[in-house]
């Protein structure tokens, strides 16, 4: 780690619950990379305790709630942090060999407000996500997650509590509303597309997996609908009907799906004069 990268310290949060076998895996990928000015927080919210072989004294561990959520995790461990900045990855994802290295040099260079590196699938040598510098971001997150991930941001802590930190309400879009969050208090969103998280998708117990998404969907949608412009709005309601389609909620599909086709068949017809 070269002597520029060293003067930047940033606080580590790993939000877990009761999957040690992946936790260890992410936090092998942490501690090799970290020096003195670092920190690895680790926010527990699952009923077993953390057994970590490593010891070191840049280590912690808060016992939270257990299954408190990952949002109130992440804003617990966060709450704990020193540094300025704050790295988030989740307890089945890992940092690949360089990470920490290339984000110092990101944050010493660029002073951003919120960096956003690659995001990669485990077993491929490709990146699959990473945010335009160039596009409408909050477009894009208002309609779906163009990489804007729990594991792959790093955010001053002034601005993450000048927000309030990740809304513990959404079980679904969590990161996507902390996204939304940031830009709408102008905060400078910075891609390094040149480093990435590498993603389990593997398994039934990813972090933020949840059930019954459809009233979380609905929630997310009604919280932001009012800064939608109609392409996004009809997107999202499209979507919002296609899952209580999926959680077999008919009455709740079929009515919609008349409406929102009759509005795009309207707004087909005006857009030709």
């Amino acid at each position: 780690m070269t002597n520029m990268s060293r003067r930047v310290g940033v606080s580590v949060v790993i939000p877990t619950c009761d999957r040690p076998n992946k936790l260890r895996r992410a936090v092998n990928s942490v501690i090799y990379q970290i020096d003195s000015n670092d920190e690895l927080i680790i926010a527990n919210n699952g009923y077993n305790d953390v057994n970590i072989e490593e010891s070191t004294e840049y280590f912690s561990v808060d016992y939270l709630d257990p299954y408190c959520g990952a949002s109130h995790a992440r804003n617990e461990g966060v709450q704990l942090a020193s540094n300025e900045y704050v790295a988030f990855l989740d307890d089945d994802d890992m940092w690949e060999e360089g990470y920490l290295e290339r984000v110092k040099r990101e944050i010493h260079n660029h002073d951003p407000d919120v960096l956003v590196t690659a995001l990669k699938k485990k077993g491929s040598h490709k990146k699959y996500k990473c945010i335009d510098s160039d596009s409408d971001l909050l477009t894009q997150l208002l309609v779906g997650n163009p990489g804007f991930g729990g594991s792959n941001i790093v955010v001053k802590r002034s601005i993450f509590e000048e927000i309030g930190g990740f809304r513990e309400e959404f079980k679904v879009g969590n990161d996507r509303a902390f996204g939304i969050d940031l830009l709408l208090h102008d905060a400078t969103v910075r891609p390094c597309c040149d480093v990435s998280v590498i993603v389990d998708k593997e398994g039934d117990d990813r972090l933020g997996k949840s059930t019954g998404k459809y009233d979380h969907k609905c929630k997310f949608f009604d919280e932001y609908k009012n800064i939608m412009d109609w392409k996004s709005w009809i997107i999202s309601k499209k979507r919002i009907n296609h899952i209580a389609f999926m959680e077999n909620r008919s009455v709740l599909y079929i009515i919609p799906a008349i409406i929102y086709k009759s509005m795009e068949y309207i707004i087909s017809k005006y857009k030709q004069y």
